[in-house]
């Protein structure tokens, strides 16, 4: 993991804690300057609807990452059910 990845991992601990209580996994994949994916990682004994919806998690992340990288501009959510 490079140091800019670290740093934008780093910023959304406080949402990891959140998904590790559920078994969720929180994986952060920086496209490019501007645009970062976050990938959940849905165990098949978690409750996918349960989440918030993507559009949410998406805006909650998006404020977190850009005090660690104010150029981010957009945070796209992909869920993985049957993950670990």
């Amino acid at each position: 993991m490079d140091a800019r990845t670290a740093r934008l991992s780093e910023s959304l601990d406080g949402l990891r804690t959140a998904f590790d209580a559920d078994g969720i996994t929180l994986r952060v994949e920086p496209v490019d300057d501007r645009q970062v994916t976050l990938r959940l990682l849905i165990p098949d004994d978690a409750c996918a609807e349960c989440l918030v919806p993507d559009d949410m998690i998406s805006e909650m992340a998006l404020a977190a990452l850009r005090e660690a990288s104010p150029e981010i501009s957009d945070v796209r959510v992909e869920r993985h059910v049957g993950s670990s």
